[in-house]
């Protein structure tokens, strides 16, 4: 054999080896991009999922907070409704007529009374209306329900909205307007509350 051939045959042989090498380089390189596919296919999948239930759970938090802001919303307006219920209460009873005002004042005195002879401190207002014959038809009532007659009207006035507050032994019991109406709305707020809902 003579050197062309040699050298033929080596340039062939390196040819066919380059092309199965080139072959198998292209084989590789596709198999490499067919899994980065997969592997990104999955990956958006993944992150697509992530973000679906991220989105779900953010909707559902915003869907909770709003709906927590509303029923407070809602609270606010029924508390506001109750409490100008109270105002009104209490402008009524402020503006009761003399014999009215008195007569309630007189009930609320027999219920409050615990011995008979307390002292009952009244408002400034109220010296005028409440006189010593009040008290004693209030005195005469006690000592028909078994209790003592001694109530007495204290020189001392306060700043009452109506009412009055009884002493006894340096305890006092507020009894103003005001003060009784907070201790009603305490025990009827909750069901005035499901009244209106």
């Amino acid at each position: 054999m003579g050197m062309k051939n040699i050298t033929d045959r080596i340039l062939a042989d390196a040819r066919k080896r380059a092309s199965e090498i080139e072959s198998e380089g292209n084989r590789k390189s596709a198999d490499i991009l067919d899994e980065a596919r997969r592997e990104g296919q999955s990956l958006k999948a993944q992150i697509i999922a992530s973000a679906e239930a991220q989105a779900k759970e953010e909707k559902r938090r915003i869907l909770a907070f709003a709906r927590l802001e509303a029923r407070n919303s809602i609270l606010a307006e029924k508390q506001e409704e109750v409490s100008a219920v109270f105002e009104k209460a209490l402008d009524h009873l402020m503006s009761l007529s003399d014999q009215e005002y008195v007569q309630l004042v007189k009930g609320l005195l027999a219920k409050a009374v615990v011995t008979g002879d307390e002292e009952v401190i009244l408002s400034s207002g109220d010296k005028n209306r409440i006189t010593q014959g009040f008290v004693e038809d209030v005195n005469q009532a006690l000592v028909a329900a078994s209790k003592k007659g001694g109530l007495k009207i204290a020189e001392e006035t306060r700043g009452l909205q109506g009412g009055f507050v009884l002493r006894s032994a340096g305890v006092e019991i507020n009894n103003s307007f005001p003060s009784r109406l907070d201790q009603l709305r305490e025990e009827l707020e909750y069901k005035i509350l499901e009244m209106l809902s």
